[in-house]
C-alpha cells in the first residue's frame, strides 16, 4: 500500500479503514507529509485479538505544497443521533503568491446490505454541514460510501446546494456514469463487484486535469482484489485538480 502511495505521489491522501496510522505516519512522514487522524467512536477493530487499535478516517498532505488552514473531525449524525462513522473535513491553502484556499473531506459510511436508509440520512448530514461551511471555497469530498449509484445517498450528495459532481464519472462517453466497479472481491458464497466509492467535487472553482482509469478485469485477476499488485479490495481513486480563479 506504501508503494502505491509513493507511485501516485498525491498532494493530499485520504483514506479510510486507517488501524495503522502510527506506521503510516513513520512512513509518509519521510517524504514530506503531514496526517490527521480521527477514530470511528467504537471501532470494530478493537474486538479483534492483539489489534493495533481503532480504525477511522485519516488525511495526510505534503507541505511543500499546501498549508492546514484548519481541520474538524466530525461524528456522523442521523436524525441528530449520533452513528458510528466519521469524517475529516480540512480547509488548505497553497502555499505562494497566489494562494487558494479550498476543503478536502474524506468519510466512511455504513456498510452491508439493509442499510441503505441509514446511509441516506448520514449523506444528508454531510451535505448539510458541507453546504453549510465550506464558505463558497471549492470542495473536495470523497471516501467509501457503500452505496451503489441507485441508492438514495447517491442522490443526495449529487442534489448538495454546492453541485456537487463525481470525478469519475468524466472517464464515461456522456460524462454522466461511473466506473463498473471500485471494488471486486469474493466472499464465501458471494462475489461482489459495484461502485462505492467516489471523488465528489464543486465545479465552481475546481477543474479537472486527469483521472487514474480503473483496472480491467484482466489486470485485475482471476482472484480478484486484493492482490499483490493492487493491496485493497477497493482499487485507488486518483484525481489531479486544477483550481480555478473565482475572479
Amino acid at each position: 500500500m506504501l508503494e502505491e502511495i509513493v507511485r501516485y505521489n498525491p498532494t493530499i491522501l485520504c483514506m479510510e479503514e486507517v488501524d495503522q496510522y502510527e506506521y503510516l505516519t513513520e512512513f509518509l512522514t519521510k517524504l514530506g507529509y503531514v496526517g490527521v487522524f480521527f477514530p470511528k467512536p467504537d471501532s470494530p477493530c478493537l474486538c479483534q485479538e492483539k489489534n493495533s487499535g481503532p480504525d477511522g478516517c485519516a488525511v495526510f498532505y505534503q507541505t511543500k505544497y499546501v498549508t492546514l488552514s484548519q481541520s474538524n473531525s466530525i461524528i456522523l449524525q442521523e436524525n441528530g443521533r449520533q452513528s458510528n462513522q466519521v469524517s475529516i473535513i480540512a480547509q488548505f491553502c497553497t502555499k505562494g503568491d497566489n494562494s487558494s484556499t479550498f476543503y478536502v473531506g474524506v468519510t466512511h459510511l455504513k456498510s452491508k446490505r439493509g442499510y441503505e436508509e441509514t446511509r441516506k440520512l448520514q449523506g444528508q448530514f454531510i451535505s448539510k454541514y458541507l453546504s453549510e461551511n465550506a464558505n463558497d471555497a471549492p470542495v473536495i469530498f470523497c471516501g467509501d460510501f457503500n452505496a451503489d449509484p441507485i441508492e438514495p445517498c447517491y442522490s443526495i450528495m449529487q442534489a448538495c446546494p454546492l453541485k456537487l459532481k463525481s470525478a469519475y464519472t468524466s472517464l464515461s462517453a456522456d460524462g454522466k456514469t461511473e466506473p463498473k466497479y471500485t471494488t471486486w472481491k469474493v466472499r464465501p458464497k458471494v462475489e461482489e463487484c459495484h461502485v462505492i466509492d467516489y471523488i465528489w467535487y464543486t465545479e465552481k472553482g475546481l477543474k479537472i486535469k486527469s483521472v487514474l482509469d480503473v483496472a480491467t478485469e484482466e489486470e485485475i485477476g482471476k482472484d480478484r482484489l486484493p492482490s499483490s499488485r493492487y493491496p485493497s479490495d477497493h482499487l485507488s481513486l486518483v484525481c489531479d485538480f486544477l483550481l480555478v480563479d473565482q475572479k
